[in-house]
């Protein structure tokens, strides 16, 4: 269970440092005020959001059911794709664009980065537990800038979705 575990946890964690790269304000405030601060949460929501570790939830129907006016039967395999779920412009604001303020009141519309129900990734609560510690921890000591302009696109490694090159960033003392 661990080397299933271990996907997850660095694909999510990366994707969080990833995007705190490319929002520098955002980083230095976190770097200062860590989890505690009221905007960490929904920052990593919104990164994973953009940036889901599963690449969709997959159900095979175990009774029959009406879909959007589709009568499915039982044993038909579902596919919920989180990378389009989550950018839905019906259900998010501009949903290519980072921010963080849409999730300060609890999640609105879809939103299961590392799939959902009693199947999620079973690294989903240590990729969590991770992520609430370690970014804290690499902002306070040091400063991430992006090599690219743009964070790297999405590849897919099994029921994973990771950065194609590992979000290569520059990373130096935060004192610098």
């Amino acid at each position: 269970m661990t080397g299933a575990a271990l996907e997850a946890t660095a694909s999510g964690l990366t994707s969080v440092l990833e995007r705190l790269a490319h929002e520098p304000e955002l980083a230095g405030r976190l770097a200062d005020a860590g989890a505690a601060d009221p905007l960490f949460g929904p920052t990593v929501d919104e990164s994973l959001r953009l940036r889901p570790v599963a690449m969709a939830a997959i159900r095979r129907l175990t009774r029959p059911v009406s879909l959007a006016g589709h009568d499915l039967p039982a044993g038909v395999v579902l596919m919920a794709p989180s990378l389009l779920l989550h950018r839905d412009p019906e259900q998010f604001e501009a949903p290519d664009t980072f921010r963080p303020a849409r999730f300060t009141s609890g999640v609105r519309g879809p939103f299961f980065p590392y799939g959902g129900g009693e199947r999620a990734c079973i690294g989903r609560h240590l990729a969590q537990a991770e992520i609430h510690n370690a970014v804290p921890a690499v902002l306070r000591t040091r400063r991430l800038r992006p090599l690219a302009r743009a964070p790297e696109r999405l590849v897919e490694r099994a029921t994973i979705l990771a950065p194609c090159r590992g979000a290569l960033v520059i990373v130096t003392q935060r004192d610098e």
